[in-house]
């Protein structure tokens, strides 16, 4: 595979300068709609708790992982398997959830055939 375009910025010497999806995109209008369809893909899978959880659980899970994620331990791992991790902080995955909710209604409209079945 060959990739041409990329979602986001990695380090990877072979797509590190490749153009950006959101790039491709020359009208306003269109990039704001592809920004919308593709927030979630910036934060991919993210761990959660339930909006119950007491801020402590949560500051504590967020503090395990961010703990995990600079172990030497585990970035020797990752290195010895020729892998990379990237993590996206909660803090930020709320700012992309929140970004989601607030979506304007003509944006949703055009990007709605992406999450509907289509009829017939």
């Amino acid at each position: 595979m060959i990739p041409f375009v990329i979602n986001s910025r990695w380090q990877d010497l072979e797509v590190k300068d490749l153009p950006l999806f959101r790039d491709v995109f020359k009208d306003e209008k269109d990039r704001r709609v592809f920004d919308s369809w593709n927030t979630s893909n910036e934060f991919a899978r993210p761990f959660s708790l339930p909006p119950t959880s007491p801020a402590a659980a949560l500051t504590t899970m967020r503090q395990a992982f961010k703990t995990t994620l600079q172990d030497k331990d585990y970035l020797a791992d990752l290195k010895r398997a020729n892998l990379n991790s990237e993590y996206v902080f909660g803090e930020e995955v709320e700012k992309y959830v929140d970004q989601i909710y607030r979506t304007p209604e003509p944006i949703k409209k055009r990007i709605e055939f992406t999450v509907t079945r289509p009829t017939s």
